[in-house]
């Protein structure tokens, strides 16, 4: 099973996904930490994204999908089968980036859920 969880900063979507990772055994992606991280162990795209974010812009998205795909590719060789998405996609060009990444790394894909679908709180 593989999970997109989306909502604006502070709605909480780091505290659930730590929450359904953990009862359902799947890794727990968040772009923003996989980019402190890279940044931190000064990799080439962490370096890259480190001079980007110091400039105060936005990382690209070609970036990401590559932090996210060499991420996605050292988990799927150490076993992982289940992921979260934490916060990403952010926009129509991420998810389709992530698609098409996922398409690649044969990783099942994450079923889209059309506004109309969802059932309102109210």
């Amino acid at each position: 099973m593989n999970l997109v969880l989306m909502g604006p900063p502070g709605a909480g979507k780091g505290t659930q996904a730590e929450r359904l990772a953990e009862h359902f055994q799947m890794v727990q992606l968040s772009t923003g930490d996989l980019l402190r991280e890279a940044v931190k162990a000064q990799t080439p795209l962490g370096r890259q994204a480190e001079a980007v974010m110091a400039a105060g812009k936005l990382v690209s998205d070609a970036v990401v999908t590559q932090l996210l795909r060499e991420n996605l590719e050292r988990r799927l060789a150490a076993g992982a089968a289940s992921f979260l998405f934490d916060g990403y996609p952010r926009n129509a060009a991420q998810a389709d980036l992530l698609d098409a990444l996922l398409v690649l790394l044969r990783i099942r894909r994450v079923r889209q859920v059309r506004p109309a679908s969802l059932v309102s709180a109210s």
